[in-house]
C-alpha cells in the first residue's frame, strides 16, 4: 500500500504540475493573442495611413505633373513669340527709322516752305510799303 499511495501522490503531482503548465501556457497564449491582436489593429491602421499617404501623394504628382505641362505650354508659347519677335523687332525699327525719315523730311520741307512765306509776306509788306510812300 505504501507503494501505492507514494505513486498516487506522486501522480496527483505531476496532475498539478502539469496543470500549472498547461495554465501557464493558456495565459501566455492568450498574451499572445492579445499583442497579435493589437499588432493586426495598428497593421490596419498603417495600411489606412499609407493609403491616404499614397492618394495624397499620388494627387500632388497629378498636380505637379499637370503645372509641369502647363509650364511646358507657356515656356514653348514664350518661345515662339521671341522667336517671331527676334524677326518682327528689326521689321518694326526699320519702318520707325522710315517713319521717322519721312517725318524729319516733311519738317524740313515744312520749315523751308515757312521760310518761303515768310520771304513772301516780307516782300509784299515791303511792296505795299513802297506802294504807300509813293
Amino acid at each position: 500500500h505504501g507503494e501505492l499511495r507514494l505513486f498516487r501522490q506522486r501522480e496527483a503531482e505531476v496532475q498539478i504540475s502539469l496543470a500549472l503548465q498547461i495554465e501557464k501556457e493558456r495565459d501566455e497564449l492568450q498574451q499572445r493573442r492579445g499583442v497579435l491582436e493589437e499588432t493586426r489593429r495598428q497593421l490596419a491602421r498603417s495600411i489606412a495611413n499609407y493609403a491616404a499617404k499614397q492618394k495624397d501623394l499620388e494627387q500632388m504628382l497629378q498636380e505637379k505633373e499637370k503645372l509641369l505641362l502647363d509650364l511646358q505650354v507657356e515656356s514653348e508659347s514664350l518661345f515662339n513669340h521671341f522667336e517671331w519677335r527676334k524677326t518682327e523687332h528689326p521689321r518694326e525699327l526699320s519702318e520707325v527709322r522710315r517713319q521717322t525719315d519721312a517725318a524729319n523730311a516733311e519738317a524740313a520741307r515744312l520749315e523751308e516752305a515757312a521760310r518761303d512765306m515768310r520771304r513772301q509776306l516780307k516782300a509784299l509788306q515791303d511792296e505795299s510799303l513802297v506802294d504807300l510812300k509813293a
